[in-house]
């Protein structure tokens, strides 16, 4: 079975899952649901902040049964959380902190400063795509849009709490923040969705 690997930066804050069920549906057929058919993959997330609290720069997650904590779900896949602001270098080369470290400060003094042949050919090619005029153009429109739907998103959230609690209904509130599908019921019944 062949390994996918896909690496992604997120600016978002998000925990992976989007990203994984992304990848699982461009690997079937339309129509196809046999989920045997699935690579293995190896999803890394470069991410600008610690996302488990523990300061490691590299956190290694597969799944587990909830229920039975110890048992772990052999289905391929691995998610690989990688922090920007790790302080804990336990586990993890030097280069890589150098180039963690790099991410969150791509500047040629800090590349110069780094010293890593690795990194310096890395920002050279940051830097030609950087001066690609249709490569920024693209990017900035895909930053904008998506900080859009965000902005949009936190607007119909704040909204729908100014009414909840104008209705009284603080529990629904709670209810709401722990239960994304009643989370969208509400948007619905308040004409937000």
């Amino acid at each position: 079975m062949e390994l996918l690997l896909h690496i992604g930066i997120d600016t978002v804050g998000l925990n992976g899952e989007g990203f994984q069920a992304h990848l699982d549906v461009s690997l079937l057929k339309p129509g196809q649901v046999d989920f045997d058919r699935l690579n293995d993959t190896c999803l890394i997330m470069i991410m600008p902040f610690d996302l488990l609290g523990k300061g490691r720069y590299r956190y290694t997650c597969k799944n587990h049964c909830v229920e039975e904590p110890d048992m772990e779900v052999d289905d391929g896949t691995v998610r690989i959380f990688l922090n920007t602001r790790g302080t804990n270098p336990e586990g993890v080369s030097t280069e890589l902190i150098d180039f963690l470290h790099y991410v969150e400060h791509s500047t040629s003094e800090n590349c110069i400063s780094i010293g890593s042949e690795r990194i310096r050919r890395i920002h050279d090619s940051v830097q030609i795509i950087k001066a690609r005029e249709d490569v920024g153009v693209r990017y900035m429109k895909e930053w904008e849009r998506e900080h859009y739907i965000r902005e949009e998103e936190r607007l119909r959230l704040n909204e729908l709490t100014k009414l909840l609690i104008q209705d009284g209904r603080v529990e629904d509130i709670l209810r709401g923040t722990e239960d994304l599908e009643y989370q969208t019921e509400l948007l619905k019944e308040y004409g937000l969705y």
